[in-house]
């Protein structure tokens, strides 16, 4: 019991320790322009605070918005695994674009 607790810990750390490429990666495949890839690259690497909206690209209707506003300290590899929970969902669609207030 406790040896699958110890590796259950390791596959979280070694998760944790890949958010960031993982979330490029994920960036990179998203049906964006290059214009969106390099905003939502730049929120992780300069852990920027605003409000991350997916939006329809040709009526501009909200279809869903992550406040990163009051995320207080918050790490790269957190923010990253957060934001690639939030935009995994934009996978396969194609038609979204993405908006970030600051």
């Amino acid at each position: 019991m406790a040896l699958n607790r110890v590796v259950d810990l390791i596959a979280q750390q070694e998760k944790y320790d890949s958010s960031v490429e993982d979330y490029n990666t994920l960036v990179s495949e998203l049906p964006l322009t290059d214009r969106e890839k390099n905003v939502l690259i730049s929120i992780v690497e300069k852990q920027r605070r605003g409000v991350l909206a997916i939006l329809i690209h040709k009526t501009s209707t909200k279809v869903d918005e992550i406040d990163l506003a009051d995320s207080g300290e918050i790490s790269q590899e957190e923010l990253a695994m957060k934001l690639s929970s939030f935009l995994s969902r934009m996978a396969g669609f194609r038609g979204l674009a993405i908006e970030f207030s600051s």
